[in-house]
């Protein structure tokens, strides 16, 4: 068992860096066939309800068989200014499904008119 945190998304695919078989984060090496074969029936679904039976399946053989647990909560700093829009973090982006990070979508009260998304 490891305790140790990080990103698991925003794509639930992610999650195979820490408990699929050789993935990049799975530092105690835990190995199971089903999950395996479950993550990569969730990468080749497009369907979300299918896509959610999948990964439930694999949440419940983790919750399961408990290779880790995360024991810690990063907590980020974040700027704001009331003038700026449409941060990652925010509704209208998570909407759209961004990933974390991504700032395409951000615009600023001050700056340009022609952004698609800037309330008029």
């Amino acid at each position: 068992m490891t305790a140790s945190g990080g990103p698991h998304g925003p794509d639930p695919s992610e999650f195979a860096n820490f408990v699929g078989t050789g993935g990049t984060r799975n530092v105690m090496k835990y190995s199971n066939a089903r999950v395996d074969e479950l993550f990569r029936l969730g990468r080749k679904t497009l369907n979300e309800e299918a896509r959610k039976k999948i990964y439930f399946e694999i949440q419940e053989i983790i919750a399961k068989d408990l290779p880790r647990m995360n024991l810690i909560e990063y907590t980020y700093m974040r700027p704001y200014r009331a003038e700026f829009h449409d941060f990652w973090w925010q509704k209208v982006a998570t909407d759209l499904k961004v990933g974390q990070d991504m700032y395409n979508l951000t615009w600023s009260d001050k700056g340009s008119d022609t952004h698609p998304r800037k309330k008029k």
